[in-house]
């Protein structure tokens, strides 16, 4: 005997499957471990990187890459004199917009590289580190999430020791100065007619007066053959050899920024997140300058 479905029953069946077979729920996976990130997860009927057939709208992320920087040991805002070295962070974000749609925030990260934070600010609320290069590139949204996860683990401290740009209050820094207190008297020349001697700045960089410091700097001049870049390897090379260490055994924030910069360029090239690695050149001996 054959039964025959009631036509509302097989309607209702109908929709049924194709509502099934028609629904997603895509998410964007978050970054790894950083000194800071964030990320926000959000469903595009566009894919990776492009449309699927006019389906929906196209959604486009960029990534935008940011060196934020202040007077190395100083806590006044951003950089005075580029005869001083800098501390150095980075900050790593994804947008994504969909159609004409407003940017949002898929993924945020910055590397303080043991110093200063990007949201940091002095006493009179003006922010510490000022923004002195910044580069965007567009790319589809995993691959800039991968990229954020790369760049969140990507420090030197894996093959060498950390020396502080920032931090006045750790022994070692303390050494590193007063010994290139005595470099300074050496080989630099300061006109006291132009608001300090040599034995002023010597005195400056002795009680870490650092603004002060950088007030006479500018007016002075240095021997032949003599920069503070050679001072400061030599007066830390000097701290050193009482444990029998060497200086491509340290680095400071600006070799970690250097590194990170490095994976960033590499994305630029090819697309690809890429990883950092330690144990090449760039995290060998303090960078003490850089200038991105």
């Amino acid at each position: 005997m054959r039964f025959a479905l009631p036509l509302a029953l097989l309607t209702t069946l109908g929709l049924a499957l194709a509502t099934t077979a028609c629904s997603s729920s895509p998410k964007a996976s978050g970054g790894g471990g950083s000194s800071a990130s964030s990320s926000a997860s959000a469903s595009s009927s566009s894919g990776e990187g492009g449309g699927t057939g006019g389906a929906g709208p196209t959604e486009t992320c960029t990534a935008t890459f940011r060196w934020l920087q202040k007077d190395a040991y100083s806590d006044s805002p951003g950089r005075s004199t580029k005869l001083w070295p800098p501390h150095t962070t980075t900050t790593l974000d994804v947008t994504c917009t969909l159609g004409d749609g407003q940017p949002m925030n898929v993924e945020s990260a910055f590397q303080a590289n043991h110093g200063t934070l990007p949201t940091a600010v002095d006493a009179n609320g003006d922010m510490i580190l000022v923004e002195t290069k910044r580069e965007t590139v567009t790319a589809g949204r995993i691959a800039l999430i991968d990229l954020v996860a790369s760049y969140s683990a990507c420090t030197c401290d894996s093959a060498t020791k950390f020396l502080s740009l920032d931090s006045l209050q750790d022994a070692a820094v303390q050494d590193l100065l007063d010994n290139v207190a005595t470099y300074i008297q050496q080989h630099l020349l300061c006109g006291a007619a132009s608001g300090g001697s040599t034995q002023d700045l010597v005195q400056a960089l002795k009680k870490g007066d650092i603004d002060m410091a950088l007030q006479i700097l500018p007016s002075c001049m240095w021997d032949g053959g003599t920069d503070l870049t050679k001072g400061l390897n030599q007066a830390l090379q000097t701290f050193l050899d009482q444990t029998n260490e060497v200086l491509a055994g340290y680095h400071v924030c600006n070799n970690d920024a250097a590194l990170q910069a490095g994976l960033w360029e590499g994305f630029k090239t090819t697309g690809a997140s890429g990883t950092c690695d330690a144990t090449t050149d760039l995290c060998k001996g303090p960078m003490w300058f850089y200038d991105p």
